[in-house]
Formats: C-alpha cells, structure tokens, sequence
C-alpha cells in the first residue's frame, strides 16, 4: 500500500470535486440523446450493442453521438479552463 500524507488529501478531494462538478455541468450543456449514451456507456458500463438496442436506434448511431459528445465536451472544458 502506497502512505499518503494526510494533509494532502483534502487539496486532492477538492480538486477530484471540482472535475466532477465541471463534468457534470459539461454534460448538462449535452443534448439529451448524446447526455443518455454518455451516461449509458460511460458511466453504467454498458456496451455500445447494449446501449443502442436499449436506445432504439443502431450501434453507429450511438457510436456517432457518442464521438461528438466527447467533441463537444472537450471544447466545453477548454473553453472553461481559458
């Protein structure tokens, strides 16, 4: 086990908290349908075949929405970090 000393970790969790609030706002600002395959795959573990079958819609398509909601997530966290 790695020793981490113990005044370093409220710094870490607070930038750990402050990723994910970032993050969640990012994926606020998505389309609902790109928002459900971000949240399906990405966070549910979900595969692409799984994702689109509970989608209704085909695995290009979910593989399409999810490459430009990685695009516009990236510009949105670019964005906010200039």
């Amino acid at each position: 086990r790695r020793a981490v000393p113990v005044d370093a970790m409220p710094e870490e969790a607070q930038e750990e908290d402050e990723r994910i609030a970032l993050l969640r706002e990012a994926l606020g600002c998505l389309p609902q349908r790109q928002r459900t395959m971000v949240v399906l795959y990405y966070m549910e573990g979900y595969d692409v075949h799984d994702t689109a079958r509970m989608m209704g819609t085909t695995k290009s398509a979910v593989c399409a929405g999810l490459s430009r909601a990685r695009k516009a997530l990236r510009q949105w966290i670019e964005e906010d970090e200039a």
